[in-house]
């Protein structure tokens, strides 16, 4: 054997090597990159199930406004007759409710 045909070894054992090294980090990111797939997948379903909490606390919100508007009547300094009428008609409720329950 000569020079040249051991250094031609080292050099295609060196090239075997790099090949396996670069399938190693290939297989590697390609596990990464599922991972990452996964996570943005759970992070979609999150903003989604937050846009619907969202969504359903502005419409429990746009239900609470035509009550909290009736009642507002009640707490300003001239009360109108449906202020009035309206706080009226709460505290009879609640007096009545008040009322079965201590029987």
């Amino acid at each position: 054997m000569n020079t040249t045909t051991i250094c031609l070894c080292i050099l295609i054992v060196s090239g075997a090597l790099a090949c396996l090294s670069l399938a190693y980090v290939l297989v590697s990111l390609i596990s990464v990159i599922k991972r990452i797939n996964k996570l943005l997948d759970t992070a979609d379903l999150t903003a989604n199930d937050f846009r619907d909490a969202v969504k359903d606390t502005q419409n429990k919100l746009k239900q609470l406004d035509s009550p909290v508007k009736a009642y507002s009547g009640v707490l300003n300094d001239g009360l109108t007759k449906t202020g009035l009428s309206v706080g009226l008609g709460v505290l009879s409720y609640f007096f009545k409710k008040f009322q079965k329950r201590g029987k």
